[in-house]
């Protein structure tokens, strides 16, 4: 019978031991609950930088490759421009020599008719790469498009018209390729004498 005691006293023991361990058990499930859960934010919160670091950085190749596209674009457009500008200047010396000899020489309407088609072929040709004239005589004078060369007395227009065109201005798409040379028109000056008066009074 002892030794059914000491094993019941043992099995209680046993129990006991279990029923300790199980309470520590207990209150290490919180402890463990709130460390993992510390861990689970943690976790979530290095997620969402990570997606947010792949946000941007989706975002920022999108702006890149619109930019490569952009920026091929405008090779294609303006990618020869200094070959243009110089077929400008030919351009311009055709038109001074049609200028000039239709105001001198007698009996040769053929060569200036030869000069003006070739200033029409070069035109034209401009023109398919997206280089057209600007018209300027008679318009308001625009920074942007026009370089004033000098200024004029005209009574008859609005100041700051242009009423002179030295050389033309030119655009390539929706860019001022090179612009005007103009003179502009200005109002008369009344000089003003010593005293604040105006002369003549």
């Amino acid at each position: 019978m002892k030794g059914k005691k000491k094993h019941v006293e043992g099995g209680l023991k046993s129990e006991q031991c279990d029923s300790d361990l199980a309470k520590e058990e207990a209150v290490k499930v919180p402890e463990k609950k709130g460390s993992l859960e510390k861990d689970i934010e943690g976790l979530q919160a290095e997620l969402q930088g990570q997606k947010d670091r792949y946000l941007y950085l989706l975002a920022d190749f999108d702006n890149y490759k619109k930019r490569a596209i952009r920026e091929r674009s405008d090779l294609m457009k303006y990618g020869n421009l200094d070959l243009i500008r110089s077929m400008l200047t030919a351009v311009d010396n055709f038109e001074l020599l049609v200028d000039a000899a239709s105001k001198t020489a007698v009996g040769d309407e053929g060569l200036i008719d030869g000069a003006k088609l070739a200033i029409k072929q070069f035109q034209d040709n401009l023109a398919r790469w997206g280089v057209v004239p600007v018209d300027s005589l008679g318009k308001p004078f625009d920074p942007f498009i026009h370089e004033a060369i000098g200024s004029e007395v005209v009574a008859d227009k609005e100041p700051n018209t242009v009423i002179k065109e030295l050389q033309k201005a030119y655009k390539i798409h929706d860019k001022v390729l090179r612009p005007a040379k103009v003179i502009v028109s200005s109002q008369k000056s009344e000089k003003i004498g010593d005293k604040g008066e105006k002369n003549g009074e």
